[in-house]
């Protein structure tokens, strides 16, 4: 029992890990043209759990009901994700329209 948890938990690192690689920047961090907000950023968090939950399959017996969590974790987030950008583009058209009004 308690290789299977170590392997899952081993599992779980190093299928993570290999998103969390330290990148030099050579742009800032908030540049208006960029995409990636908070919400990208944890949606590519909960596909990497995913990830590491569909690898972790044969040893893990509660793959099914994470497996649906993070699924609908994810639906939720990218809903959030569109809303905020939608929202996004309604100021900056008001902004640019000349209302001025936000």
């Amino acid at each position: 029992m308690k290789f299977r948890i170590v392997f899952c938990v081993l599992l779980f690192f190093l299928s993570v890990s290999g998103g969390c690689a330290v990148i030099p920047l050579e742009e800032p961090l908030l540049d208006s043209d960029n995409d990636q907000t908070v919400i990208s950023a944890v949606i590519e968090t909960v596909t990497a759990l995913a990830a590491a939950n569909t690898a972790s399959a044969p040893v893990n017996p509660w793959n099914t009901p994470i497996g649906v969590g993070l699924v609908g974790l994810s639906a939720m987030l990218e809903a959030l994700r569109r809303k905020e950008k939608g929202a996004r583009k309604n100021a900056e058209a008001r902004l640019n329209n000349g209302n001025g009004k936000v």
